[in-house]
């Protein structure tokens, strides 16, 4: 997590508040990959997924491929824009514009979510290809790839080390930007937000952050108050 903190520092000096394109914070966010966690190797040049059992594993393209991904899901974000459901096609430029593409070229909103630093973190192809969107607490389920994530194809319970990453994001998105969250949804954040609470490295992080955006993610910076506070 040390190159997290260490490019958000690079990236600070050139941005003063949130990039209005997700475009703008992936050119100068340098190499994700730099970013994972340590269980990950590299053998003939190519990211090595044996150390979680994953190695005879068969995925489509990409598999090893690390990119920035939202946290909140921009699939749950994006549905609650008005601009999801439309779309145009430009015969003249030969050019269409649908759900993600025409919200981030007509919706200026949109875009400031979407690029908030708060909710964007390194993920690996086979995260994109297995993983579902829904979180949630299993009873049953099994450990994906011999790791400790649960999955029943339906929903996600993710590892307790970040259970509380997870949750202060999505609570600090419902704040900031008014995204819904079901009542079930948020009672799960909140749970998990005050049951592990931001770890040394996740505090130096956020405070790097808020350089950029110009504001804070109270869920961090005040975790105290926020987690033994009724929402």
């Amino acid at each position: 997590m040390l190159w997290f903190i260490f490019l958000l520092c690079i990236i600070s000096s050139s941005y003063a508040h949130t990039p209005s394109l997700i475009s703008q914070w992936k050119k100068n966010a340098s190499e994700p990959e730099k970013l994972l966690p340590v269980y990950l190797s590299y053998e003939n040049k190519k990211r090595s997924l044996a150390g979680c059992d994953m190695g005879n594993t068969t995925f489509l393209p990409g598999v090893y491929e690390t990119k920035w991904s939202h946290n909140f899901s921009g699939a749950h974000f994006g549905q609650q824009f008005a601009c999801w459901s439309t779309s145009l096609y430009l015969d003249n430029q030969c050019m269409s514009f649908k759900r993600r593409k025409y919200c981030e070229r007509f919706n200026e909103q949109f875009g400031y979510v979407e690029a908030d630093f708060y909710n964007l973190w390194p993920e690996i192809g086979i995260e994109n290809q297995t993983y579902p969107n829904e979180l949630g607490v299993l009873t049953q389920g099994r450990d994906c790839f011999g790791c400790v994530n649960k999955n029943d194809k339906s929903h996600l319970e993710p590892t307790d080390s970040v259970k509380g990453v997870i949750a202060r994001t999505y609570l600090f998105m419902n704040e900031h930007y008014g995204l819904s969250l079901s009542p079930s949804q948020k009672k799960l954040f909140i749970a998990w937000n005050k049951a592990f609470k931001p770890q040394a490295w996740e505090k130096q992080w956020a405070l790097q952050v808020a350089l950029i955006e110009g504001y804070k993610d109270s869920y961090i910076t005040h975790w105290q108050v926020k987690a033994h506070v009724a929402l």
